[in-house]
């Protein structure tokens, strides 16, 4: 007997990010058929770990979290990638299998 759970991903996004000349302190993977970037690693510093700190848990980016549209832009992670490395305030998409906020 196989049991199969399917559940609604949490989602939530980002706005007015500023970059300030910072980075965004994420360390992002994505592959050739990818749709989203994952989130291997929230670094030390930049935008995302400043946001963190005072974000409320079910909003907080964390590792494995899939970032699922930039400043509007979905589907794309080539376009995604880009606007990630050139905006200077980015609204952001996120996407994770679960909420993991207690």
């Amino acid at each position: 007997v196989v049991q199969v759970s399917i559940s609604r991903p949490h989602t939530f996004s980002l706005s007015g990010i500023s970059m300030r000349g910072q980075s965004l302190g994420l360390q992002l993977k994505c592959g050739h058929t990818s749709r989203s970037l994952l989130v291997r690693e929230v670094l030390d510093d930049g935008a995302i770990p400043e946001w963190n700190q005072d974000a409320p848990c079910e909003r907080e980016v964390l590792a494995n979290d899939h970032i699922v549209s930039v400043n509007g832009t979905s589907g794309d992670t080539s376009v995604m990638r880009e606007l990630l490395a050139s905006g200077s305030t980015l609204d952001l998409g996120f996407s994770r299998p679960r909420s993991l906020c207690m």
